[in-house]
């Protein structure tokens, strides 16, 4: 069984959700860390730049757990500071929750992480099980 959290983001929880009720046989650390590497790939796409701290502040982790894999996306890793010293943690979810505003980056869009795990599953997910399971 594969865990994946993502904590007070629905959307984003919802996408990942659909990955994570997919029961991949055989699943590993690394297959996995491919999948975050991917979804990351997808989500950058969309992240508003303004500063850039919040791209920059992306945490990805895959741990092995009594009960298999647990991996995660993050955004605010700790000591990320954006404009005017704002810790990253503090606006992440507002700009991921918040409403679709006209960023200045082409294609940025509020729900960021939700919208790179969607593509991922329609774009790589099959691919990459296909790859790690024969």
């Amino acid at each position: 069984m594969i865990t994946i959290k993502t904590l007070g983001l629905d959307a984003a929880a919802a996408a990942l959700d659909k990955i994570a009720r997919t029961d991949i046989p055989n699943a590993t650390e690394n297959m996995l860390t491919v999948m975050l590497q991917a979804v990351s790939a997808h989500a950058m796409v969309y992240i508003p730049v303004d500063t850039s701290a919040l791209i920059n502040s992306q945490v990805r982790n895959v741990a092995q757990t009594s009960t298999g894999y647990s991996a995660y996306i993050a955004y605010g890793a700790p000591g990320a500071a954006g404009a005017k010293g704002t810790p990253v943690q503090d606006y992440a979810i507002y700009v991921h929750e918040g409403p679709q505003k006209n960023w200045q980056k082409p294609g940025a869009s509020n729900k960021y992480l939700a919208h790179g795990a969607d593509d991922f599953m329609a774009d790589d997910l099959a691919d990459i099980v296909k790859a790690f399971t024969e």
